[in-house]
């Protein structure tokens, strides 16, 4: 084509390829201007319905005349009778370009968003939807103009009043469910093939915003249906996990944009317009939403910080107060205006809480130090050793002050003069992690004090970018969650040293009886997604009094890992697994994660002690890690991982109610549910309801051997069903699963249930089971085998095989 004219447009080079044609420069001879010109290949002019489709662009764009859209000059046909379209040609860059270049300064992306907005809003008014927004087909010139491009799939909808009802009439005979667009950019009601209108736009939008912000795309999949049912049933990653600096607001505006339901959606291009232009003024005046990083605070701000910050602490307050707080005073710089600094917020809160745990009244000071700045002198460290216990909030600045490491050692000394380094397993320096840092990056001194403590971390690292995420209210609710549980695990250590201290001071001796039945529960580390519940849970032991282990972060090493593991499982009289979607870390030595590790450990410790252990695994289909779906596969099926364990699984809130009723001393568990009538033992007969006729000649067999038989129900409701069944699971002396016309997998199930009876409230685990293998015979049946149950197969004879036999006495001595 190049060289070639085609009406009055001489073919120059070419530009690109899209869906509807390929697009080449040309020069219009007429009027000595530059023009980009798309021609319908001559197979596509071929389809009438391709080439009605490529001339419906020309129309939809033609009654559009506003600054952010591509202007039509001209439409017509070349010799070979091949459609063209003549339009503006912009010389810039397409926006997906921009974004493989790098991620834009938020301001930019802003602008950008404003006039794409303006485009849709001038789109809409003209009863317009274009339905292929994306940034393709958005171009930015040389002067950071927008152009919206290619309306080649554009739907236009004219509007007449008949009488009172609007009639849309779509001038596009496209096939009715007809899926168009480009995948990842689809609006839900346009994947499924669903009528579309303008918001259809708007959610398209919104995946290029997200796209501006993140560097991705919100709704990714190895295939269409994947990206299809995403768009459809998921919610995108927040944008906060992948850029830290997009302000909530503008977060805000972009997930309006992506709701699934229209409704619940911007109702017009203007209304976000409106939005994003008002976000652009607030910054523009020296708001700060933008950015959260300190060096970018304006001098309004700083002056703030000046009334936000805690005051310097006078000799006096040092002498009296029962815990310091020592940090660097960066830290405490407010990173909004009008909102307290961070270790401000930590100290007001934790003041807050120990006295709530405590029930008195506790003097907590705050000692901070500039970074660089000098030790401190002698007369503050004196009256700091005074304290009984000091809180440390690490970070680089931190490390980095003399004053800082001055105020640890000096209180770590003075310390061992008064009370011990100690109390009560308790170290008097509660270390307070703010963010991530590495003990290379320790003084020496410091690292001898604070290597072997356990830190508080009020700080995760995201597992999909692996960022630092700050616990702060400043970065959103769910990151604010977290500061408050993790100022409450503090406020309980600390309320633990004044205690201890309260009755050295009282000198109140300890009991001299020792309590038996203390527990010490090793609760697993376990992955990132249950992280959440595995705090709550050691909050509620420890407020029980109830000790909790490891109470420090594990090793990478797996040797170590072992080593630390069986020397604290030999403190516990449980041990207590969570396990979630993902398969956790894996030491540098081992294929094996640390979750995985600490499972095998605690089941070989079962074997050699009274450990009674506990495992949560997520419903089925939940895990998202191929490894993690094998190996919770072969803790529902390894009978050497079930020593001494009752599998939990969907429900943690069982998980709970189990542990606790665990816990409890003697005469507070609740009584074992009566499970024999009479003196008689009761049998839980479990068969499909396709047996029912087949079981009555054993069922009438273990009745005359004096067993009390129930079974499930056959009719009824499901429910009905469910809670019978439940209730003989909590009340029977032994189950006989009967394998007959129902499947293997059936069979399975129903074994696996027998695991998680603790789930259902039952005290003890049952002890007998026993599979009976029945006619109709196959390979399967054959070659069944269990580890869990004890396997009984039918003599052809009349008279009753050995092992039912047996497996009837098992019974009668299990009651």
């Amino acid at each position: 084509m190049i060289g070639k004219t085609v009406g009055h447009y001489t073919i120059i080079a070419k530009l690109g390829a899209g869906a509807m044609g390929d697009v080449f420069l040309a020069e219009d001879n007429r009027l000595e201007r530059k023009a980009a010109v798309k021609i319908l290949p001559a197979e596509m002019a071929a389809d009438p319905e391709r080439r009605q489709r490529f001339l419906t662009e020309a129309k939809a764009a033609s009654a559009l005349n506003h600054p952010h859209v591509c202007v039509v000059y001209d439409v017509g046909e070349t010799d070979d009778g091949q459609p063209y379209i003549a339009m503006e040609f912009v010389d810039g860059e397409s926006l997906d370009v921009v974004i493989e270049k790098g991620q834009l300064d938020i301001p930019k992306v802003i602008k950008i968003a404003v006039q794409i907005a303006d485009a849709l809003d001038a789109a809409q008014a003209s009863g317009i939807v274009h339905r292929d927004i994306k940034p393709a087909n958005i171009s930015l010139n040389r002067r950071g103009q927008v152009k919206v491009l290619d309306f080649g799939l554009a739907k236009r909808l004219e509007t007449k009043i008949t009488g009172k009802q609007d009639v849309t009439l779509d001038l596009q005979q496209t096939q009715q469910g007809q899926l168009l667009g480009t995948p990842s950019y689809m609006s839900p009601e346009q994947a499924l093939g669903k009528d579309v209108d303008h918001r259809t736009d708007i959610f398209s939008m919104g995946v290029v915003l997200y796209e501006l912000t993140t560097g991705q795309l919100p709704f990714i999949g190895s295939n269409l249906g994947e990206v299809v049912y995403k768009i459809v049933h998921d919610q995108p990653p927040a944008i906060a996990r992948l850029n830290y600096d997009v302000p909530q607001e503008l977060e805000r505006i972009t997930l309006k944009c992506l709701q699934k339901s229209p409704d619940r959606r911007y109702q017009a291009a203007r209304e976000m317009m409106v939005d994003l232009e008002n976000l652009a003024r607030e910054l523009e005046l020296g708001g700060t939403p933008m950015s959260l990083d300190p060096k970018d605070l304006t001098v309004n701000v700083r002056r703030t910080a000046e009334t936000l910050m805690a005051k310097p602490v006078s000799l006096e307050q040092l002498k009296e107060s029962d815990i310091v707080l020592n940090y660097a005073a960066i830290d405490d710089q407010p990173l909004i205006e009008g909102k307290p600094g961070w270790v401000s917020q930590l100290h007001r809160n934790l003041e807050v809480r120990v006295a709530q745990l405590s029930g008195e009244d506790v003097k907590i000071a705050s000692l901070s130090s500039p970074a660089g700045s000098a030790a401190m002198e002698a007369d503050v460290l004196e009256h700091l050793a005074q304290a009984k216990a000091m809180v440390s909030v690490l970070s680089p600045p931190f490390l980095k002050s003399d004053a800082c490491r001055s105020g640890v050692e000096g209180f770590w000394h003075h310390a061992e003069k008064t009370g011990g380094h100690w109390v009560e397993d308790k170290s008097r320096i509660l270390k307070v992690l703010k963010t991530s840092i590495s003990e290379q990056e320790m003084p020496p001194v410091l690292a001898d004090i604070f290597s072997p403590l356990f830190g508080f971390e009020f700080f995760e690292i995201d597992p999909e970018t692996e960022r630092v995420r700050e616990f702060d209210e400043t970065f959103g609710p769910a990151l604010k969650q977290r500061f408050f549980e993790r100022v409450y695990d503090l406020a309980y250590d600390a309320c633990q040293i004044l205690r201890a201290f309260s009755q050295i001071e009282a000198n109140v001796s300890k009991p001299s009886d020792v309590d038996t039945f203390r527990h010490c529960v090793y609760l697993a580390t376990t992955t990132s997604d249950v992280q959440e519940e595995r705090d709550r849970i050691k909050r509620e032991l420890l407020e029980r009094g109830i000790d909790v282990l490891p109470d420090a972060s594990l090793p990478m090493i797996s040797r170590d890992v072992e080593l630390v593991v069986q020397d604290q499982l030999a403190r516990c009289t449980i041990a207590v697994h969570l396990l979630g979607r993902h398969y956790g870390v894996t030491p540098e030595d081992s294929s094996e994660s640390i979750p995985a590790l600490q499972l095998r450990l605690t089941a070989e410790q079962a074997r050699q002690q009274e450990l009674q252990r506990l495992v949560w695994i997520p419903t089925s289909g939940d895990t998202v890690d191929e490894r993690q779906r094998q190996f919770v596969r072969r803790v529902q099926e390894d009978p050497a991982l079930h020593n001494r364990a009752e599998i939990i699984e969907g429900n943690l809130s069982l998980l709970k109610k189990d542990l606790i009723r665990r816990l409890a001393p003697p005469e507070e568990k609740l009584q074992t549910p009566t499970s024999t009538t009479n003196g008689v033992p009761k049998l839980y007969l479990v068969c499909d309801s396709r047996d029912e006729e087949a079981i009555e000649d054993l069922e009438d067999y273990l009745f005359g051997q004096g067993l009390e038989v129930c079974l499930p129900a056959f009719d009824g409701t499901d429910a009905d069903a469910d809670e019978l069944h439940r209730d003989n699971l909590l009340t029977c002396d032994a189950v006989l699963v009967y394998y007959g016309a129902a499947p293997k997998a059936w069979v399975d199930i129903k074994l696996r249930e027998l695991l998680k009876v603790a789930g259902y409230g039952r005290p003890s685990p049952i002890q007998v089971q026993a599979v009976y293998v029945a006619p109709p015979d196959d390979r399967r049946k054959e070659r069944y085998r269990s580890h869990q149950a004890q396997v009984i197969r039918p003599q052809l004879e009349a008279a009753p095989l050995a092992e039912l036999e047996q497996f009837v006495e098992a019974v009668k001595a299990a009651c």
